[in-house]
């Protein structure tokens, strides 16, 4: 119960407020609950009942249509973050089927042997290999030009995601996700582990664990006015966020 709120709070950051946008396919939506999925809840309601959906409410829809068909209280923590807010963003078919590619065999159906293999993984190699094909798949979208667009913005929620489910498989929470890493690490051409990752999800460019965004770290350090070097070390980190 602990980590689904702490994921719904998550969640609820990326998802906003009411709109009813007459151009929006989804018809009006409030903190990511269309009127459609409102009304299967809360039979006969219209607009007016949305706008005013209670917190009760939410937590019900999303616990009940995402988490709990997702079985995230049946995996290990660190591992159920990742797959509900998965859910919550692409649907349930597609965050299975991410789960099962990081190690726990596909066939597109969550069950006990899904879980028990997805719990007996190292959590942060399932973590890491889910975001991967998450962001790849994002990339991809119309040949690249809706990541040129919405990139940043979704690689930002990745990247919470990912030091999320880090956290909580660490005893940690999600309102202090990740340690940031060392500044006395320089990270350049050819390193590669997990503060690489970081590192690329920052500067907003393919996740790959392998440090080649020399250019990337070169521009970001110019627009900033630090020394353009193509290091990441004790100045870049902190003018990426990423220093305490």
């Amino acid at each position: 119960q602990d980590d689904f709120d702490q994921a719904l709070a998550a969640v609820l950051k990326h998802e906003g407020g009411f709109v009813d946008h007459p151009a929006d396919p989804g018809g009006a939506t409030n903190r990511g609950v269309t009127l459609t999925v409102f009304q299967r809840h809360v039979p006969g309601a219209g607009v007016a009942e949305l706008q005013a959906i209670t917190d009760e409410q939410v937590s019900t829809i999303y616990h009940d249509d995402y988490w709990a068909k997702c079985r995230c209280d049946q995996t290990a923590a660190g591992i159920d973050y990742p797959v509900f807010d998965q859910a919550v963003n692409f649907g349930l078919g597609r965050s299975i089927s991410w789960l099962q590619a990081a190690g726990a065999g596909i066939d597109g159906l969550i069950g006990p042997e899904t879980i028990q293999l997805a719990n007996e993984t190292d959590t942060s190699k399932t973590v890491d290999a889910m975001c991967d094909d998450r962001l790849a798949f994002m990339q991809a979208l119309r040949g690249g030009r809706q990541w040129e667009i919405f990139g940043h913005g979704w690689s930002r929620r990745v990247a919470e995601v990912r030091h999320g489910g880090i956290a909580l498989a660490n005893g940690r929470t999600l309102d202090k996700p990740h340690e940031p890493p060392a500044l006395t690490s320089m990270l350049r051409a050819g390193d590669s582990g997990h503060a690489v990752r970081i590192l690329q999800e920052a500067l907003g460019v393919p996740v790959t664990g392998s440090f080649n965004e020399v250019t990337a770290v070169r521009t970001h350090q110019a627009d900033v006015g630090l020394e353009v070097d193509g290091l990441a070390g004790k100045n870049t980190f902190p003018s990426l966020g990423l220093s305490p």
